[in-house]
């Protein structure tokens, strides 16, 4: 800036003795001022990529995955992306300068090394310290760089800006960060060094689950850590095949009677059933080989109001009667008077469920399914056929189906007798 005060003033005394045109010279001045400004803003951008490249490598190397991506605006034009992970959060990656995708100047990058690790590159070649090492981007010695431009220079700082090594001119083309694509699978961050860093949008096997409700959470160590280390894999939910009564827990009793001299006969019943703390089982869909669900396994959960079924799931087993008994006894012990009151035990018996949608893959719904379903109003079916019922549709609920499929159901004598049967919406 010195230098430009100088040039201003010394043209300043010239234009005072005489008349000059001094056009070309004001144009050169505020093209200089403009390529110093897109370079001010670029190695802001790069220590932005340069930090989320570190954040990006950690979260691999971690199995988290992508939530989201949104593309970062400036004046109508996309110059990068924020992606969400799971569970490092937010990130932004920049793709060029001006909505221009990368050119040929590499300054930063990230390469992984044969031993599995990513490693910072400096012009396409491994960025070594003073020793001669690699530097690695995450873990116990990960560190991240730092740029900045002294006089239409790159500067390079490995200490965290204690000291500082020139290592080239710098130029608006300069960038880390090539490109970003992304499909229904994964997320591409092309690097300009070559490297293509992949990111899926859905949990790797061996990222850890995430909990909402710590309920849930304690009931599903308690079943499925296989590996006893206090976390649940997706791997080890996915080798689920059956939740029984995990969530609701059926306590039953045995009694006895005294018939009429000629011996005992014995009755196990249930007496207790249902998880009044369980609320919401959207973990269930990451069940991903539960192809059959057990016919008592959230009956009496009457707090529960969203449940997500895994897109495998092929029957919900049937349901069964069961009794509350109330014994007393005669004065004379010689017999037991029993009391009976009949109940039904269904998958879904007796929950605050107001909506559920069945996988495209349901093919039977067992006996007492959705039994004492008060709240249910809405049944989103996926599946192009009707899944077999046992018990009607009760005449409250409105089902939505494929377009194809409203002729069926409309026909199946367990389903025509829901409120309507309608086209899904999109």
């Amino acid at each position: 800036m010195k230098k430009i005060l100088f040039v201003v003033l010394a043209l300043a005394s010239v234009v005072s003795c005489s008349k000059f045109d001094d056009s070309s010279i004001w144009a050169e001045l505020r093209a200089h001022e403009e390529r110093i400004l897109r370079l001010e803003t670029l190695c802001n951008q790069i220590n932005t990529n340069i930090a989320s490249l570190q954040t990006v490598v950690i979260a691999l190397q971690n199995h988290d995955y992508i939530t989201n991506v949104a593309p970062v605006m400036e004046d109508g034009v996309e110059i990068g992306y924020t992606i969400t992970f799971a569970q490092r959060g937010a990130v932004t990656v920049y793709h060029g300068q001006d909505g221009k995708h990368g050119a040929d100047a590499d300054v930063i990058g990230v390469r992984k090394h044969t031993d599995g690790k990513y490693y910072w590159t400096q012009n396409g070649e491994w960025l070594l310290d003073g020793d001669g090492n690699m530097l690695c981007t995450s873990g116990a010695d990960g560190l991240s760089p730092r740029i900045k431009i002294v006089d239409g220079n790159w500067y390079l700082s490995q200490d965290n800006g204690v000291s500082w090594e020139m290592i080239g001119p710098a130029s608006p083309e300069d960038c880390v960060v090539k490109d970003v694509t992304q499909d229904n699978q994964n997320v591409y961050i092309y690097l300009q060094n070559g490297e293509v860093i992949t990111i899926s949008k859905k949990p790797g096997l061996n990222a850890s689950v995430s909990f909402d409700d710590p309920y849930v959470s304690d009931i599903c160590l308690y079943w499925w850590d296989a590996d006893f280390d206090g976390s649940l894999s997706y791997a080890e939910l996915a080798s689920v095949t059956d939740v029984a009564d995990a969530f609701t827990r059926i306590k039953t009793k045995a009694y006895s009677k005294f018939v009429n001299g000629s011996g005992y006969s014995n009755y196990t019943v249930s007496i207790e059933h249902g998880n009044a703390a369980i609320r919401s089982l959207d973990i269930l869909k990451d069940f991903t080989s539960l192809v059959s669900l057990s016919g008592k396994a959230f009956s009496g959960d009457y707090n529960l109001t969203t449940v997500t079924l895994p897109d495998c799931l092929e029957e919900i087993q049937d349901g069964f009667e069961c009794y509350t008994i109330y014994p007393s006894k005669t004065d004379n012990f010689s017999d037991v008077i029993i009391s009976l009151v009949a109940d039904h035990v269904g998958a879904f018996s007796f929950t605050s469920i107001s909506t559920i949608t069945l996988p495209a893959s349901l093919k039977k719904i067992g006996s007492y399914a959705f039994y004492g379903c008060d709240k249910l109003r809405s049944i989103y079916s996926n599946a192009v056929t009707p899944p077999e019922l046992v018990d009607k549709i009760a005449e409250t609920v409105t089902v939505y189906v494929p377009k194809e499929s409203v002729a069926l159901y409309s026909a199946d004598s367990k389903w025509k007798t829901a409120k309507a049967i309608l086209e899904m919406p999109n």
